[in-house]
């Protein structure tokens, strides 16, 4: 059994705008040109056991991965760290980009595990972009 403890979840949606210089004005004019939704995720990760920890060490380099980007169909294209996410009834199934993946040991509050070689309390935290889809009715074609 993994434990696993979430320490907060944040997400803003940051509007954007273009700025418009017109000469004979001193201000500039604001065009929206559209919203950015972005988040972070936090959570710690226990081991209470070698076996455990074997285990977290092996899902936590998989989590670091999904920053990279891949390959698909064979090599024949290039794959995004693109993820679906899922946070109670807050995110469901919604598609995000992962920008980055830090992981902290909690050298303060837990051992080094020299068997496993990682210690035994980590945080990790995601940032993350997401990335909204229409709803049916609203696309023209």
């Amino acid at each position: 059994t993994r434990y696993i403890s979430v320490t907060g979840v944040q997400t803003c949606a940051l509007p954007i705008w273009n700025d418009l210089s017109y000469v004979g004005r001193q201000e500039t004019l604001k065009t929206f040109k559209g919203v950015s939704r972005g988040g972070n995720l936090g959570f710690k990760v226990v081991s209470f056991s070698a076996a455990e920890g074997a285990a977290n060490k092996a899902k936590l380099n998989k989590l670091i991965n999904i920053t990279s980007v891949g390959t698909g169909g064979g090599g024949a294209y290039v794959v995004g760290p693109l993820v679906t996410l899922t946070i109670g009834k807050w995110f469901v199934n919604k598609t995000v980009a992962v920008s980055s993946c830090k992981i902290d040991a909690e050298l303060a509050d837990a051992t080094w595990d020299l068997d496993i070689g990682m210690p035994q309390i980590v945080t990790v935290s995601l940032d993350f972009t997401v990335l909204e889809q229409l709803p049916k009715e609203t696309y023209i074609g």
